[in-house]
């Protein structure tokens, strides 16, 4: 059995056991579990996925999964190879957060630089959309699984550059999710498609080059002079994000 059949026979055995709520997300209608660490939404620092004791040890399992660790290590390499300059900037990031004092972050695989992944099962097509919590210039990683026809759905439409992808079961991306409108065309009603998504949220990046503070605790405590260098990074990071996707 080939590496992408075992994922998809576990990802489809987890998704049987797990108990989600029964509701769209924001990017489409099906059903989907994160873990890792993320920072936004209120918290003060970042922060681990809540996840549910009886979710847990299901979870667990995709994370011990040999086959699903080379995938994680996989889609590593890949950010290595073509945003080397993003891949070392969260290889530091993840290290950092590692041993930082009272934090407690759980991080998912061996070997890979992003703080979180997205298990999303069975039917999974996202509509239209960016990841507006992401770095724009972090890119996420996207693992395709599940068995469908490649050539009559699954594709991945990168709608802010007018280019449609196929993308087969087995297959990866890397893609700036904050910075390109994406989505999929759905697959066929009798087939079905797993995804599992690496990423970091860019609260996280905020929250480090903050000295360790949210932006409004930042502010209230800086001095003048802090307080204007830091709004000139704040209107120049596009500037620093442009460099970071190139790889000279």
């Amino acid at each position: 059995m080939s590496l992408t059949h075992k994922v998809d026979s576990l990802l489809s055995n987890v998704h049987s056991r797990l108990r989600l709520p029964r509701r769209s997300n924001r990017r489409g209608t099906y059903d989907t579990i994160a873990s890792g660490y993320s920072h936004g939404q209120g918290q003060i620092h970042p922060t681990n996925f809540s996840i549910s004791a009886h979710n847990q040890p299901i979870v667990e399992e995709i994370l011990q999964s040999r086959e699903v660790q080379q995938v994680a290590r996989f889609v590593d390499q890949g950010l290595q190879s073509y945003f080397p300059k993003v891949h070392r900037l969260l290889t530091n990031l993840t290290r950092i957060l590692q041993n930082t004092p009272g934090l407690q972050l759980k991080h998912n695989f061996p070997g890979s630089c992003f703080a979180a992944s997205q298990y999303n099962f069975t039917n999974a097509a996202t509509g239209n959309h960016i990841d507006f919590m992401n770095g724009f210039f972090l890119c996420c990683a996207i693992w395709n699984g599940g068995k469908f026809n490649p050539k009559l759905g699954g594709h991945l439409i990168l709608w802010s550059l007018g280019i449609v992808v196929e993308f087969p079961p087995g297959a990866s991306i890397i893609v700036p999710s904050a910075s390109v409108v994406h989505g999929n065309i759905p697959i066929q009603s009798d087939e079905h498609r797993h995804s599992v998504t690496f990423f970091t949220a860019a609260g996280i990046l905020r929250w480090y080059f903050n000295n360790f503070m949210n932006d409004n605790e930042f502010v209230a405590k800086a001095s003048p002079s802090e307080l204007a260098a830091w709004r000139a990074y704040k209107q120049d990071l596009w500037k620093l994000g442009m460099k970071m996707l190139c790889d000279e």
